[in-house]
């Protein structure tokens, strides 16, 4: 059986579930049954940029059977065996690739994306069993049509193969090189599709940075990068793309944040664990629509007093406590606040974040004192989401049943009729389908 065969859309062609937590109403366009509800739209743009295509469709086949080799068997390294895990594939020979390009259906692959998070990419073609390609070979490779090309065995790339690659007009996840000669960069960054992961390069140098600002694509991943010069930092601002994820950073200097600030797409920097006043101020002055640090465990009432100024959407994916003068600060911030990582949530500190006027997410909260919910339930803003508590007493249904923005609750699992009733009132409120009409 081919790779993911007879699997529905359900268990595999989606996006996995576990980072869907904080998007939804469009991840129904995907086709798939038992994913959240609620989405941020700019996360949405995010989603499209990752799977190169129009993201919230699936490709036909991963809804009924991902065929993994069609069309009565590819011949496949020294004894012609019909691999249903591409894979495991070592060798092609150019017309090899040619065939396997034109009548591989696609299956759904789960990377790692943006610091972890996973994310399935629907009609990918893996094929990280490859050590080496030559230039014919990857031109052939690079017609495949229907989705992500994924070669992270690669520990090496010619300037030719690289020029070959460039042609693929999906994904492209190359996340096995190490280094890279500038001439290869040069030839990689002409890459005509969607996005190009480039995660295992470990060091830049000016001439590769200034060749990678002129990619035009909307993603580049350069997870791997530790350091960056100043003035590499500087030439990668220039991308002209949708967002360029840099989560190996572990630290900033001021000017390196300055220099970011001039970047017009998303920013994700979740390999930053500190963030000083100083660097956080630069940072507010970004351009672009989002800022992810999912790598800070704390921040203080200084830095969230900087951050808050920021006309983007901010995400803190890993604090897991805010204290309630931080909380205060940075509910000055107008725009979307991802702050998924909380566990837990004192009254005083859901008092604080109420006065947010924005969206705000709090979808890692499982549960919640009713003073808490009261608290929050005055939130300034125009959307609550609370997608990971499981219950509600009557008394914090009623309260947020007041509610006068948009609601989302949709991984309720136990509610009494009170305080489903009390829900159903509000009016607009997502709810498991199992609550929605009065029984």
């Amino acid at each position: 059986m081919a790779v993911g065969c007879g699997e529905s859309c359900e268990s595999r062609g989606g996006i996995d579930g576990r980072w869907l937590v904080k998007f939804g109403e469009q991840a129904r366009r995907l086709g798939c049954r038992g994913v959240p509800s609620h989405m941020p739209v700019f996360l949405g743009d995010v989603m499209k940029l990752i799977t190169g295509r129009s993201l919230f469709s699936i490709h036909a086949g991963l809804t009924t059977l991902c065929v993994g080799l069609m069309g009565g068997g590819l011949p496949l390294a020294a004894d012609d065996a019909l691999l249903p895990d591409t894979n495991k594939i070592e060798t092609l020979t150019p017309e090899q690739a040619a065939k396997l390009a034109a009548e591989f259906q696609g299956v759904s692959v789960e990377i790692q994306a943006f610091g972890g998070r996973p994310l399935k990419m629907p009609a990918a073609l893996p094929l990280n069993g490859l050590r080496t390609l030559t230039a014919d070979v990857a031109r052939s490779l690079a017609s495949y049509p229907k989705g992500s090309l994924h070669l992270n065995g690669l520990t090496s790339l010619s300037p030719e193969v690289a020029k070959a690659l460039a042609k693929q007009k999906g994904s492209l996840y190359l996340d096995g090189l190490t280094t890279l000669s500038d001439e290869a960069v040069k030839a990689i960054a002409q890459h005509s599709g969607t996005s190009l992961s480039l995660n295992g390069l470990t060091s830049l140098s000016p001439e590769a940075a200034v060749a990678l600002a002129e990619y035009n694509g909307v993603l580049l991943q350069l997870d791997g990068l530790t350091t960056l010069s100043d003035e590499a930092v500087k030439s990668l601002a220039q991308h002209s793309g949708r967002a360029l994820s840099l989560n190996g950073l572990a630290s900033l200097s001021p000017e390196a944040a300055a220099a970011l600030a001039e970047y017009t797409g998303g920013l994700f920097l979740n390999g930053l664990t500190t963030l000083s006043p100083e660097v956080a101020k630069g940072l507010a002055e970004h351009t672009g629509f989002l800022l992810f640090f999912d790598g800070l465990a704390t921040l203080s009432p200084e830095t969230a007093k900087a951050l808050a100024e920021y006309t983007g959407n901010l995400g803190f994916g890993g604090l897991a406590t805010i204290s309630e003068e931080a909380a205060k600060a940075l509910a000055e911030h107008k725009r979307e606040l991802l702050l998924t990582g909380l566990t837990s949530l004192s009254p005083e500190v859901a008092k604080a974040l109420a006065e947010n006027t924005g969206t705000l997410y709090l979808d890692g909260l499982t549960s919640l004192s009713d003073e808490a919910v009261k608290a929050l339930a005055q939130h300034s803003g125009t959307s609550l989401s609370l997608n990971g508590l499981t219950s509600l007493s009557p008394e914090a249904a009623a309260a947020l049943a007041e509610y006068t923005g948009s609601l989302f609750l949709s991984g309720l699992t136990t509610l009494s009729p009170e305080a489903a009733d009390h829900l159903r009132a509000h009016s607009s409120v997502r709810l498991p389908e199992k609550f929605k009409l009065r029984k």
